[in-house]
């Protein structure tokens, strides 16, 4: 039998890791999801959804291969992220078996949680949560 590897995060193995998607923060859902699809030949997979706990709009686009999801906020912008008016790559989701040894290994690493996990409406109700790490950015965790 094989020996897993772990992969960085303090005995959590890679083997339990799916990337689910890539995220883009959009000023205006309708249109980055007209020109998604008219540009790049994406199919709406699900949404647009209204995810409570962040006061954003989301909805998954997918391609062969992968999705990405586009998010809008509701409320007041956090800065002035989106002045341009041009959408920007946001965070990478992974989909995990068990969330809170994630949380736990992220805290040994130093790993900032920004949302605590709460239900989603996106994911049928299954927690996320983001954390945000030094040497890889904001990365969104799911439970499967």
């Amino acid at each position: 039998m094989e020996k897993e590897e772990p992969c960085g995060l303090i005995d959590v193995k890679c083997a339990d890791l799916e990337l689910h998607h890539t995220a883009y923060v959009v000023p205006d859902l309708d249109a980055a999801l007209e020109a998604w699809q008219e540009t790049l030949g994406a199919t709406l997979e699900a949404g647009p959804t209204r995810v409570r706990a962040d006061d954003v709009q989301v909805c998954f686009l997918r391609y062969p291969g992968g999705r990405v999801e586009l998010v809008c906020r509701e409320g007041p912008s956090r800065g002035d992220e989106l002045a341009a008016g041009n959408s920007r790559p946001d965070h990478v989701c992974f989909l995990c078996s068990d969330l809170d040894a994630r949380l736990a290994a992220a805290r040994d690493l130093g790993g900032l949680v920004v949302r605590a996990p709460v239900p989603s409406e996106a994911f049928q109700g299954r927690r996320m949560c983001f954390v945000l790490y030094r040497n890889v950015g904001l990365i969104e965790w799911v439970e499967r």
